[in-house]
């Protein structure tokens, strides 16, 4: 009944994705990751002038209001090559190799100044392959989503603080997951359509 009803919620949400919804993620300052030196993203810059130029709080849109918090104390940069950002699939075959894709959107989500990934393929009615030789044969990167519509590559994280883009937060993936699944580095729930309130 579960898989049933995320199902319906995703092709109901298909054609009904027009704004941003209010994002429910403001918890504080304090859980803001402030640490590391020269992290190329830092989470904690609302406008992204010091994490490489890429990250501005107008391209991000409402996902410049997420906060991050550090929970487990795991803090390996999770988006210097997965998830990095990106404007074209030539930058994510620097990073990844043959197959690196250059995404904007998940589904209905918008994916904030890109994500790199690849594509793979997800067996009839699952959600995950974990360390699927497809994404990188040596392991430790799952193939997530929801055939057809969306089939990518991620690694998994467990802290917001492996997250170092502005914009994402070590997450279930939005409408597909079910309590215990696992977590990666994606976008807020008020990317639904668009990050931008139009």
């Amino acid at each position: 009944m579960k898989r049933a009803g995320w199902i319906a919620s995703l092709c109901l949400a298909l054609p009904l994705a027009a704004g941003c919804p209010a994002d429910d993620s403001e918890e504080g300052d304090e859980g803001s990751n402030t640490s590391g030196p020269s992290s190329e993203s830092d989470p904690s810059s609302a406008d992204g002038s010091e994490s490489g130029g890429d990250d501005s709080s107008a391209a991000l849109g409402c996902a410049a209001e997420v906060e991050n918090d550090t929970t487990d104390g795991a803090s390996d940069d999770l988006q210097l090559t997965w998830g990095a950002p990106c404007t074209d699939d030539a930058e994510c075959i620097d990073l990844l190799g043959e197959g690196g894709v250059c995404l904007f959107e998940a589904v209905i989500y918008e994916l904030p100044l890109g994500y790199c990934s690849k594509s793979c393929e997800l067996p009839s009615g699952e959600k995950y392959v974990f360390d699927d030789p497809a994404c990188d044969p040596n392991g430790g990167i799952d193939c997530i989503g929801l055939a057809p519509l969306f089939q990518v590559c991620a690694p998994q994280c467990t802290d917001d603080a492996q997250c170092s883009r502005d914009g994402y937060s070590c997450r279930n993936f939005p409408m597909i997951a079910e309590e215990g699944d696992p977590t990666y580095c994606l976008m807020p729930d008020c990317c639904e359509g668009s990050c931008a309130e139009e």
